[in-house]
């Protein structure tokens, strides 16, 4: 199999990927063609009659589709690492239009008379579990290869677009699915206005499955594993050692049994709130089906352009909080518009948070056993949703029960979203303290965001004991871009007069260090060798001892930075910032976005017999060679 070596060159962009583009059309054409067969199995089974109970029926079509991950995740998850894994994609296309092909010929016999649907129920259901199976096989794959064909500074875009892409098309196949089929006929049990959408679903499958053979994935540095080791036993035991892994599963499960319940329910929704049936019933569900499809295309997009991992349990939990809420509104709130409003929600905080759980998956699975681990993470997901597909198929009086299980779905998310949210919200660098803990999550949100911030050598920071870092100075934003990446309070220097009484529980939180303006240079060097000395705490200090206000080269260093080091024989963590705004006005350094690089050096521990001149000559110089590492940071694996 032909590959492409990685580089550290900087990537290109995602649309001019070959590899991207293959992905997102071949995996956009299995979704439309998976909705179409669970459409057309639950119109054939009677869903729309007025007699039937629509989500029962829906229910019991997702429960045959999925079904088979529960069998199949983890031998799936097996072969995604033995296995080159497009081969595996494009096989299972393949047989999903053969299956769809020889289902239409199986199955002919219902086309044009009367059929009964109690006369044919598993001959449906037999088509349906066999796409399932194949989707079940297909998943593990190409969740395991992304990272292989995309370089992982852009893996959190890429996951959403290929997500949100699937998703128009399943949208897309629920609209071509209404236009192409007749409400009217079909409820005279006259089935013939499908067999056109069968056809198309068919050659999506065939002819877009044989893309995967063009991917050309990237090749990593290879692991070794012993023969013995080839089975699901280490993925096992590396999931439950690694606690956020962990996390992340649950909270994944707990999205795709809400997914399954929100699917369920749309038919009950239109039979309990609105009595639809026929016609209006294929509307109905089209119409809502189709606002949670443009929801998640919008959370496709925003977590594509929020384009950062880190931080994602705030995402993650934030969005599962406001979820849980969307969901006890589209369940209690009876009108068409607000299951349209509350639909395109639950679309979009679903996707932003599934997004944000499959990528860190990614980024914390190594690849030689990546396959395994999604194949784990496939399977909790599943059964869990097959679980919920099968209690809401066998319950009594479905249509009604799923909108009490929906509002009931929607406060438990809440509850563990807050939860979650607060649980992470006052874990910071600071234990206990969580006005300085909350502060510093804020500002890593801000940089991350809005000043796309990354940093390189965060591990050259010490963990422990008194320390300096010295870096060049470009703008007010500084201080915040240092410390977002810091896991250690940094202590800076601030006068008096910026110490606005209204932010009093701040400045008791994050402790700077007090001046008054008009403070000497000495009265400076005094104060903070005592907090080195008495309080071994990490120093921020600029040595150009101004800013670069015009251009960015670095100034000639102020000899203050010499005594401090020799007085308190603290080392020296050399620091070079790029990519903030050049602007001249101090507001616009908060407020113009940019794209930050953020380099941490080695420490240095200064000789004492260095003299001043020599001291201010070598710092110099490890700052300056920290710019050469920007070049490189693009191509950084995820981390943080």
């Amino acid at each position: 199999m032909n590959k492409a070596v990685a580089s550290t060159k900087r990537p290109r962009p995602l649309w001019r990927n070959l590899n991207f583009t293959l992905m997102w059309t071949s995996t956009a054409a299995s979704g439309f063609g998976d909705r179409i067969i669970m459409s057309s199995a639950w119109v054939l089974l009677g869903g729309l009659l007025a007699t039937a109970d629509s989500t029962s029926i829906q229910a019991g079509v997702s429960f045959f589709f999925f079904a088979p991950y529960i069998l199949f995740s983890l031998p799936a998850g097996w072969l995604a690492d033995r296995v080159p894994r497009k081969w595996i994609m494009l096989g299972c296309d393949e047989t999903r239009g053969i299956a769809v092909l020889v289902g239409l010929a199986f199955l002919s016999g219902m086309f044009g008379a009367t059929p009964d649907p109690d006369a044919v129920w598993w001959r449906v259901m037999a088509v349906v579990a066999l796409a399932g199976t194949c989707a079940a096989v297909f998943n593990p794959a190409r969740n395991a290869i992304v990272p292989e064909i995309i370089p992982r500074n852009q893996l959190q875009p890429a996951n959403a677009v290929i997500l949100g892409i699937n998703v128009v098309a399943s949208l897309c196949a629920l609209q071509v699915f209404n236009l192409m089929t007749d409400g009217e006929q079909i409820k005279a049990m006259d089935f013939t206005s499908l067999q056109p959408a069968l056809w198309m679903c068919a050659c999506f499958y065939v002819v877009s499955g044989l893309f995967f053979a063009f991917l050309r994935p990237i090749e990593h540095q290879r692991v070794v594993e012993n023969k013995a080791n080839r089975s699901l036993g280490p993925a096992i035991r590396y999931t439950l050692r690694h606690r956020r892994l962990i996390v992340l599963i649950f909270f994944n499960i707990l999205l795709w049994a809400a997914g399954a319940l929100v699917f369920s329910s749309v038919p009950g929704l239109g039979r309990t709130h609105h009595d639809y049936a026929g016609e209006a019933m294929v509307g109905f569900v089209a119409n809502v089906g189709s606002a949670v499809g443009l929801g998640m295309l919008g959370g496709a997009l925003i977590i594509g352009l929020l384009g950062r991992r880190r931080e994602s349990t705030w995402t993650l939990t934030g969005a599962t909080t406001l979820l849980g809420l969307a969901l006890i509104g589209i369940a209690t709130v009876p009108s068409y518009l607000a299951a349209v409003m509350f639909g395109f929600l639950v679309g979009c905080l679903g996707n932003i948070a599934i997004v944000t759980t499959i990528t860190t998956i990614q980024c914390l699975s190594p690849n030689y056993i990546r396959g395994r681990v999604m194949g784990i993470t496939a399977l909790s997901n599943t059964l869990i949703s097959v679980l919920t597909y099968f209690s809401v198929w066998r319950v009594p009086n479905a249509d009604v029960m799923i909108v009490i299980a929906v509002g009931c779905m929607g406060v438990l998310m809440l509850i563990v979203g807050a939860t979650g949210f607060w649980l992470h919200l006052i874990r910071g660098p600071i234990p206990g303290n969580y006005v300085a803990n909350g502060f510093w999550h804020f500002v890593r949100w801000y940089v991350l965001i809005y000043h796309r911030c990354r940093w390189v050598g965060r591990h050259h920071i010490p963990s422990r004991g008194k320390a300096i870092l010295a870096s060049n100075h470009t703008t007010g934003l500084d201080p915040l871009v240092m410390q977002a990446g810091s896991l250690r309070p940094i202590r800076w220097l601030m006068l008096t007069s910026y110490l606005f009484w209204p932010l009093n529980p701040l400045w008791r939180a994050i402790r700077p260090i007090a001046m008054e303006y008009g403070s000497n240079n000495t009265s400076k060097i005094r104060r903070l060798v005592e907090v080195l000395n008495d309080e071994e705490d990490l120093v921020g200090i600029f040595p150009e001892g101004s800013l670069q206000r015009t251009e960015r080269e670095l100034l000639p260093l102020q000899p203050g930075i010499v005594t401090i080091a020799k007085r308190t024989g603290a080392p020296i963590v050399p620091v070079h910032i790029h990519g903030t705004p050049l602007k001249h006005s101090m507001l616009l350094h908060f407020f113009w976005p940019g794209r930050v690089t953020v380099v941490f050096g080695r420490p240095w521990q200064p000789d004492p017999s260095l003299t001043k001149q020599a001291f201010l000559d070598e710092l110099r110089r490890r700052m300056t060679e920290l710019e050469a590492q920007i070049a490189v940071a693009h191509t950084l694996p995820c981390n943080g």
